[in-house]
């Protein structure tokens, strides 16, 4: 008996500030690229990626950090991200942000939003 064949992979994405009971789902088929609607400006989510089959979700990534405007590169080790903090505050605690078009390598798996 072996595992169920993969359909597809699928992000969960959420607003950083909110717990990932809220997440929304976004599937990306068997291609290692897709698009995730409904991002919003002046907001950080955290995404993080998983295959999927008939029996069910695979593990999930860790998280990862973007806005609009881009990945957001942060490190536990020096940087926290509290929940209850102000946007603005957050946004000066993450400090790099890359282009406008968010790419995430996940467990060899690319997903895009432009």
């Amino acid at each position: 008996w072996g595992e169920e064949p993969l359909i597809g992979y699928k992000a969960w994405w959420w607003d950083v500030r909110e717990d990932i009971r809220t997440a929304k789902i976004s599937y990306f088929g068997k291609t290692s690229t897709g698009v995730v609607h409904g991002v919003h400006r002046n907001v950080i989510y955290k995404l993080r990626m998983m295959g999927y089959s008939i029996g069910g979700d695979g593990k999930k990534s860790q998280d990862v950090f973007f806005t609009l405007g881009g990945l957001v590169m942060y490190d536990p080790v020096t940087t926290d991200i509290m929940n209850s903090a102000p946007l603005t505050q957050l946004m000066s605690l993450l400090l790099v942000v890359l282009t406008s078009a968010i790419t995430c390598t996940l467990l060899n798996q690319v997903c895009e939003t432009i």
